[in-house]
């Protein structure tokens, strides 16, 4: 096969007989070797599709899915079709990625094909990736796509956070259309990370029945810490008017004690227009003094000094 291919007399009739070899590495050099030098024909497209759905060696599947990266995007999702629906690829090293590879141009030239060829794929990083990369995007039909697919299932907690990890460090995005309505929905779920994930995108999207809740979230003692400092990062992002009382009140609250100085800090620096800090000068102290030797209070009043 290797002396046929350099000196040119590979023949298609060739390659198809060694693509229906019991070996897989001579299935998985005849993909390689004839799409190195000619163009794919439907009835090669056809049987790669077939051993992409079929074929039990990861080999074969590992050089399937390198060669998609030499197709047009429009040859490419019935390949990968076959592919993603290989459960037993999920823990490999290589495939996933590979897999994504090919698949990740398809986002930016159909949002909604590309997010529904890996959306029920049981190699769950295809569609965590494939939710980033077209939040990503930042289209109002792309956030509409993300949004509209969630459907209060276990799913709805990746896309929420994948999501959010797309429109991170965006002060202010279009809301879109479907969102008033899955927001509801997403507040009444019993897991209270997707509550939390929800509230930080309301807030990116202007929806402005995230802030009341957030201060609520944020007060709430009983909270697990790390959703109350999410809480505050969202509030401080919006230039929420109504925070600075509520940051007086963290001074009492030791898991948080030290972080509304260091985000009235970091605010310091930006040019918008934010709300007065002028609170938390207060004289009063935290009530356990042991906990640092220069309270908030003081740092901040340093810093404003």
């Amino acid at each position: 096969m290797w002396a046929l291919h350099v000196t040119g007399g590979l023949r298609e009739q060739d390659v198809a007989a060694c693509l229906e070899s019991s070996m897989p590495y001579v299935r998985a050099w005849a993909l390689q070797l004839t799409l190195e030098s000619s163009v794919a024909s439907p009835t090669l497209l056809a049987k790669m599709a077939d051993l992409a759905e079929k074929d039990a060696s990861p080999v074969v599947r590992l050089y399937l899915a390198s060669a998609l990266q030499k197709l047009p995007l429009e040859q490419r999702p019935a390949i990968l079709k076959g592919l993603v629906r290989h459960a037993e690829d999920a823990d490999d090293h290589n495939l996933p990625l590979m897999y994504w590879y090919a698949a990740e141009p398809l986002a930016v030239k159909d949002p909604r094909a590309a997010y529904e060829l890996v959306a029920a794929s049981p190699i769950t990083k295809l569609a965590s990736f494939m939710t980033r990369r077209i939040g990503s995007i930042g289209s109002p039909e792309a956030l509409d796509l993300l949004v509209g697919s969630l459907s209060g299932t276990a799913r709805d907690r990746v896309i929420l956070g994948e999501l959010k990890e797309a429109l991170k460090g965006q002060r202010k995005v279009a809301m879109p259309k479907s969102w008033a309505g899955a927001f509801d929905i997403l507040m009444k779920n019993g897991d209270a990370k997707v509550r939390e994930q929800a509230l930080s995108l309301a807030v990116i999207f202007g929806d402005a029945r995230a802030l009341d809740r957030l201060r609520d979230l944020l007060r709430a003692a009983g909270t697990d810490v790390e959703m109350r400092k999410n809480a505050l990062d969202a509030l401080v992002a919006a230039y929420d008017l109504k925070l600075p009382p509520v940051l007086l009140e963290l001074l009492d609250s030791e898991p948080l004690r030290g972080r509304p100085c260091a985000l009235w800090r970091r605010s310091m620096t930006r040019r918008r227009p934010r709300p007065s800090f002028a609170c938390i000068r207060s004289s009063r102290r935290p009530t356990n003094a042991t906990h640092s030797t220069r309270s908030p209070v003081r740092a901040v009043s340093a810093r404003r000094s």
